[in-house]
């Protein structure tokens, strides 16, 4: 909860705040919680995956709509994407890893520092690969589909309070679109997903024939309600541990 708190302050600041509570209460190595964490995120990328391609063999044409409809999303993808940032990128890290390897090879200082990165990079590896030492791997990841099962069913829990605004013509399968557009827009940079979310939410209703206004208030509530969940949950948390570290 402290976690997804942390995402409301600044983005992906949640995983970053969950390896440090787990090194402060429980003593864990920051690199070994940070890359279980990691290992949790790449669960649920392959989970979001499979949602995907379960919408896309539903209702393929839904997504070609959504890109027509909305140009900008592609566009912002591709220029992410290029040619030229990919190898803007690559020559980068080529760069760093040979400054490292030269002032290794210069400095018994920097030869430390080294050495200090490799064991954190282990130390991070094991946490990474985490998943392939549980005693109960096949729990995890039911207790991961589980999570993205609930969060669907709350929104199909609220979808019936706005059967008097004409959303009584939304199918559990078109919900299940605008549930996993709303998922993508978490992955934005900003602060809960704040604007994103609402965006993809009102964009997809509206190809459901959702009139515009109905669908930003369903959007807003949405939200709203996650967000009061994480704020409420988050302070609460953090009063608990201090209680009982004390």
């Amino acid at each position: 909860m402290i976690g997804y708190l942390a995402n409301y302050a600044l983005p992906r600041m949640g995983e970053v705040s969950r390896a440090a509570v787990l090194k402060k209460y429980k003593d864990i190595p920051f690199t070994v919680g940070f890359g279980t964490i990691i290992t949790e995120r790449i669960v649920d990328m392959v989970i979001m995956l499979i949602i995907t391609l379960l919408g896309v063999y539903l209702q393929g044409d839904f997504f070609v709509r959504f890109i027509h409809d909305n140009p900008a999303i592609s566009d912002r993808v591709g220029a992410i994407l290029s040619l030229r940032n990919i190898l803007i990128m690559a020559f980068l890290t080529i760069l760093g890893v040979a400054t490292l390897l030269l002032l290794t090879r210069n400095s018994k200082t920097y030869k430390g520092v080294v050495e200090k990165v490799v064991t954190k990079i282990k130390t991070f590896k094991e946490g990474l690969f985490s998943l392939f030492t549980l005693n109960q791997p096949f729990r995890y990841i039911g207790y991961s589909i589980l999570i993205w099962a609930l969060y669907f069913l709350g929104m199909v829990a609220t979808l019936p309070s706005f059967y008097p605004l004409g959303m009584d013509s939304v199918s559990i399968t078109q919900l299940l679109l605008v549930f996993i557009m709303g998922s993508y827009a978490m992955l934005a940079p900003v602060q809960g997903g704040i604007g994103a979310y609402h965006f993809m939410v009102i964009a997809s209703l509206v190809i459901f024939g959702v009139d515009d206004s109905t669908a930003r208030l369903f959007a807003l509530v949405i939200h709203g309600i996650s967000t009061v969940v994480v704020v409420l949950g988050g302070i609460i948390s953090i009063a608990v541990l201090g209680y009982l570290k004390r």
